[in-house]
């Protein structure tokens, strides 16, 4: 779950163009610190719940692949309480 409202703003808008369009793909820009890891790990979390995504998850740095799997068992750790 996103922890701030521009997090969950964005979440809500890629949703819409997920729901709007069979197919797309997108840039989604913010000043470094702001969530974009987040971001992106609650909207596809979220499609993969509905079922009609795969995910294929890349990364130039190991330092974001470490950082997409704390953030990951963070939100595991939230749904099961």
């Amino acid at each position: 779950m996103s922890k701030y409202t521009h997090q969950k703003d964005t979440v809500t808008i890629l949703q819409r163009m997920e729901n709007t369009y069979s197919n797309f793909s997108t840039v989604v820009n913010l000043p470094t610190g702001t969530g974009k890891t987040r971001i992106a790990i609650n909207f596809c979390d979220e499609s993969l719940k509905k079922g009609n995504a795969k995910v294929l998850w890349l990364a130039d740095k190991k330092e974001l692949l470490t950082q997409t799997s704390h953030i990951k068992n963070c939100l595991k750790t939230l749904k099961n309480k």
